[in-house]
Formats: C-alpha cells, structure tokens, sequence
C-alpha cells in the first residue's frame, strides 16, 4: 500500500509512519513541492499512490476526474505531525481495507475525523 501524503502534511511524517506504512511517500521526497494539485493527482495516479491530505482540493478533482488515486482525507483540524502520524497508525486497518478489500472497490475517498475527548 502507497501512500502520498500532501504539501500540507510534513514529510517528516513518512519517517514517523515507516515502520507501518512502508511504502509511504510525501509530495517532497517525490519531487513535487512545487507542482499544482492536478500535477501532484496525477503522479499518484501513474505510481498507484492514495493521496493522504488535510485539504478537500484532491476530493474536488476527483469528484470532476475519478479515480484512482483514491483519496484519504483528514478532518483533524491542525495536529501536530506526531498527532498525524500516530492518527495514520490508528487508522491502519481502515486505511488498508479502503485501499485494498473489494467491499470498496466503488469508493474513492475515505473521510477520517479525530474526535476530541470532552
């Protein structure tokens, strides 16, 4: 499982999550720091990468492109980048059946919110 995580979430949380997510990558390691959303959608698309993001930019162009890349969108509101690692571990079972088990074959995107406790 590939999975790209976006200019907003730090590359420094590949290396938090490795262990995990082996195959992780962020939009600068692969290059693309600079490169628009579309740009970025589309390496995802050709290297079979879900793009992991905070922001509802990739679900837009996949609502008007389809996919894949299947998109895992993070509702966290602003978490420090063990907070995300730790929320992207928590996740990993859900994370890989949406990527992988048939039952979401049709699905594209993959909302996950962090509640906050009261």
């Amino acid at each position: 499982m590939k999975l790209l995580l976006d200019q907003n979430i730090s590359h420094r949380v590949v290396k938090l999550i490795e262990q995990h997510f082996p195959f992780a990558s962020s939009v600068k390691q692969e290059e693309l720091t600079d490169a628009n959303d579309v740009t970025v959608w589309q390496h995802a698309k050709q290297n079979g990468f879900a793009i992991v993001t905070f922001d509802e930019d990739f679900f837009n162009i996949q609502m008007a492109k389809g996919f894949p890349p299947k998109i895992i969108w993070f509702k966290t509101g602003n978490i420090s980048n063990k907070q995300a690692a730790d929320f992207l571990i928590a996740q990993k079972d859900m994370i890989t059946s949406f990527i992988s088990d048939e039952a979401y074959h049709n699905e594209g995107c993959l909302e996950l919110f962090l509640l906050s406790p009261k």
